[in-house]
């Protein structure tokens, strides 16, 4: 893991914030418009990570009653319709393939460094081996 980054693992909230989570869930469905995470953090006294985690994994549940949670520039809400889950889904996925492309980059540059570095290590042995 990355140094001075935190870790939350969704699969990994405790009993409290499963419980927690599942509040936030309910005051969405309720109260019917948007709700931005820095609202929530303040509120639940959480941290942006943790507030993700929990939507996360309220998404992955697949419980129509909880799972339904939409996320825009004006925050999390509720969706009721099903035009809005498929843009949600749509947007999910575009930002899936977003995040496969640049890891697939990051890959590539890794590779090329390893290869250029291996390359380098070759030349000097050869120039060390004809006194150069």
């Amino acid at each position: 893991m990355l140094t001075g980054f935190e870790t939350v693992e969704t699969g990994k909230l405790s009993d409290n914030e499963q419980r927690l989570a599942r509040r936030i869930a309910s005051r969405l469905r309720a109260g019917g418009r948007p709700v931005l995470s820095s609202a929530i953090e303040v509120a639940e006294n959480l941290t942006d990570v943790k507030v993700r985690a929990m939507i996360s994994w309220l998404r992955s549940l697949g419980d129509p009653e909880l799972s339904l949670i939409g996320s825009s520039s004006k925050g999390y809400f509720w969706m009721e319709y099903d035009n809005a889950v498929i843009k949600v889904i749509e947007s999910l996925d575009q930002r899936a393939n977003a995040i496969n492309i640049a890891k697939d980059g990051i890959r590539r540059a890794m590779r090329k460094r390893a290869a250029s570095r291996a390359e380098r290590s070759q030349t000097k042995i050869f120039e060390e081996a004809n006194g150069n």
